[in-house]
């Protein structure tokens, strides 16, 4: 029974409340939350399929400037190691995307793996592949990266932050200005203000970080974790193949 029939199978069983009038104001019920919680669910790294290989991916430390070298004498020894990539391998081989405002499917202008830049922390700047997870990340984290570091921009108003006009990225986007934001901020009687932050995300928003792909010549599968077909669609340009299937 996977996910979807366990989910199903809850909703038989009145776990799951459809009534409209009923959804607000009260706790609800996820319909797979019985599957997520007993360790039913299936997330894309548990659909294997034969001769899998697992990758593992090396981030960045800084939030900008230049990888100057690599030292992967000590992840190379790891047992089940397959490879590992860096700029130096994919450079010039990924193509460029165009962006989610533009139509496209990319959330970035940045190209995994297209030069020795250094935009954010967090960036991927190696992938590292092995027979199994564990050799993947075991190497993954053995991988040494020497960083020419460079001024970041951490906040809107610091030097060196960039500007770019949603309008200049979207063609059929129109600003649309209402009101005095900054005149009623600073005549509120009462201000709230609060920073938020969030974890880096690997495209994978909706369950564990991982995805899986099955090539085949110029057709694959994408098992990963978001919601919709974009990203599959998105892999499939990125890497030059004529159709990728989202699963």
């Amino acid at each position: 029974m996977d996910q979807a029939d366990t989910a199903l199978e809850g909703a038989k069983n009145g776990d799951m409340d459809g009534a409209p009038e009923r959804v607000l104001g009260r706790p609800q019920v996820r319909i797979e939350g019985r599957a997520k919680v007993t360790g039913a669910a299936l997330y894309a790294s548990d659909r294997r399929v034969r001769s899998t290989a697992h990758a593992a991916l090396v981030t960045s430390t800084i939030a900008r400037g230049r990888i100057r070298s690599f030292d992967l004498a000590a992840a190379e020894a790891v047992p089940d190691l397959l490879g590992i990539f860096t700029h130096r391998d994919f450079a010039g081989a990924i193509a460029p995307v165009p962006h989610l405002m533009a139509g496209g499917y990319a959330n970035s202008s940045h190209l995994p793996l297209g030069s020795d830049r250094v935009a954010y922390a967090g960036q991927i700047v190696a992938l590292v592949v092995g027979r199994t997870p564990e050799a993947a990340a075991r190497a993954a984290a053995l991988v040494g990266v020497d960083y020419a570091p460079e001024p970041a921009a951490a906040t809107f108003d610091d030097p060196g932050a960039e500007t770019v006009r949603l309008a200049d990225l979207k063609a059929h986007h129109e600003d649309i200005a209402t009101g005095d934001p900054v005149a009623a901020w600073r005549e509120a009687a009462a201000r709230v203000q609060v920073r938020y932050t969030t974890p880096v995300q690997h495209h994978n928003p909706c369950m564990d970080g991982s995805c899986g792909s099955c090539m085949d010549g110029s057709c694959g599968s994408c098992m990963d974790g978001s919601c919709g077909s974009r990203i599959s669609i998105g892999l499939g340009e990125l890497v030059g193949c004529g159709h990728v299937y989202g699963v």
